[in-house]
């Protein structure tokens, strides 16, 4: 007799989240070393849309990462902001 485990929505949810995740660094993997959406769509096995999706998601996360690195503690750029007049 076989024993089948049901697995709790939780645990669905995050196996489901984890691979995901996964598919997102394969997916941001791909576009860093210069593959096309269709090439890394077929690779992968998900539509070329959610590829696109991934991309610009990373875009985005990245450009935010970009502009932390650029302000200071208080939110203010560092250089040309206000604070200092725009001098530098």
């Amino acid at each position: 007799m076989s024993t089948i485990q049901r697995m709790k929505a939780e645990d669905v949810l995050q196996k489901q989240y984890h691979y995901q995740d996964r598919t997102k660094a394969i997916v941001v993997e791909f576009l860093e070393h210069g593959f096309s959406k269709a090439d890394i769509a077929e690779a992968v096995g998900i539509y070329s849309t959610e590829v696109a999706d991934i991309q610009k998601e990373f875009k985005i996360i990245l450009k935010k990462s970009r502009q932390k690195e650029t302000e200071g503690t208080t939110g203010n750029k560092i250089f040309g902001s206000s604070i200092f007049g725009g001098r530098f």
